[in-house]
């Protein structure tokens, strides 16, 4: 793991959204978390008025696993039936599992192992080595050559001839491929760090904080995974550890580089 791309993952900024109407739980919630009001952001987390936002608190982690097993079989059972890749692509941007951290438990990296997991114990998915029909993945570095950046998000598909490819979408709404195997930098992403979300926007996100407190869980971090999401948000995370995060600002975090090397 490379310290500078640890760094990068954690490094957020709170900017303003509009894809979400300002009666929605969405927009309340990301306005009282920036104006930095912690009783009225809690107060509004266990208000049952919001149907968008959803914070379920946690005693352990394995309580996290279980519900993460039960939306991805629900979000992802889909793509055992579909085999065109816009429709593909579509089922793995609707639903969107968001991490504080790339490693650790809880992490981006342990999840997608536990996902892919599950997905091919159910027999949604069939993983038959690399690659595979179905499998998303998220460009990890800017390929100028391929016009693919850090951040992209791509799904794997079978094209007419029967071969795999990786399919990513292009702002002329069409689309562009490759085969897999000239990729050079990316990721299988059932689950991306908030910072690989910036940028991007799903129909639900299911938002996974650590079961340790940590100088990178901070109030910038859960506003923009907050404002990611268009139709709907959920939290899972002790409560205790929510709260630090809301308090923290990244202006008084110091000594990233030591605490990413615990994560």
């Amino acid at each position: 793991i490379e310290d500078k791309n640890s760094i990068s993952d954690c490094i957020v900024e709170l900017k303003e959204y509009h894809r979400f109407g300002p009666k929605s739980g969405i927009y309340r919630i990301s306005r009282k978390i920036k104006l930095g009001d912690l009783e009225g952001t809690m107060s509004l987390f266990r208000s049952p008025e919001l149907s968008d936002v959803e914070f379920v608190p946690i005693n352990s982690f394995k309580e996290v696993y279980e519900i993460i097993q039960k939306e991805v079989v629900s979000q992802y059972a889909p793509l055992y039936f579909k085999e065109n890749p816009e429709e593909l692509l579509k089922i793995i941007t609707d639903f969107r599992i968001l991490c504080a951290t790339r490693i650790g438990p809880g992490g981006s990296s342990d999840l997608n192992s536990f996902i892919q997991e599950i997905l091919q114990r159910e027999g949604i998915i069939r993983v038959e080595g690399r690659w595979y029909k179905g499998c998303p993945i998220i460009i990890t570095r800017n390929d100028y050559n391929l016009q693919l950046f850090n951040g992209d998000l791509g799904i794997l598909a079978k094209a007419e001839d029967g071969n795999l490819m990786a399919y990513f979408s292009t702002s002329e709404g069409g689309f562009r491929f490759y085969p897999p195997s000239i990729l050079s930098s990316y990721e299988l992403a059932y689950a991306i760090t908030v910072h690989k979300s910036q940028g991007s926007e799903f129909d639900f996100v299911l938002l996974i904080l650590p079961e340790r407190d940590s100088p990178l869980l901070c109030k910038e971090l859960i506003y923009t995974a907050i404002t990611r999401a268009k139709r709907k948000v959920k939290i899972l995370a002790h409560e205790d550890i929510l709260r630090s995060a809301l308090k923290r600002e990244t202006k008084r975090v110091s000594g990233i580089e030591d605490a990413l090397r615990s994560y």
